[in-house]
């Protein structure tokens, strides 16, 4: 997937690219990256790509195979990696949220 919002509303940036990240993106470059061949990916992909464009961007997705198997394997480290990082930052920073005082007995 490759998006430009260039142009577009300045929050669209951010919104699309918190979305890629929810989506579990493997970032090659700036704009572009891979995500994984789900159906509940492709789905929320069909309707950021609508967002996007209705907002002045330009979205394209491509979908690709890749022949190799060890080539395959380490891309899919690689997101299970980034996915499993995100998550290790938000235990990090678990113990900082306050949820209030303790209910009384």
């Amino acid at each position: 997937m490759s998006v430009t919002t260039a142009g577009a509303a300045p929050s669209l940036r951010m919104q699309v690219w918190r979305k890629r990240k929810g989506l579990g993106a493997l970032y090659l470059q700036q704009s572009v990256c891979l995500l994984p061949d789900r159906p509940v990916v492709a789905a929320a992909v069909g309707e950021l790509g609508e967002r996007v464009r209705a907002d002045g961007g330009r979205m394209r997705v491509v979908h690709i195979a890749v022949a190799d198997e060890g080539e395959r394997r380490e891309l899919s480290g690689e997101m299970i990696a980034a996915i499993d990082g995100e998550y290790a930052g938000v235990l990090e920073r678990l113990p900082s949220f306050s949820l209030g005082p303790p209910p009384s007995p």
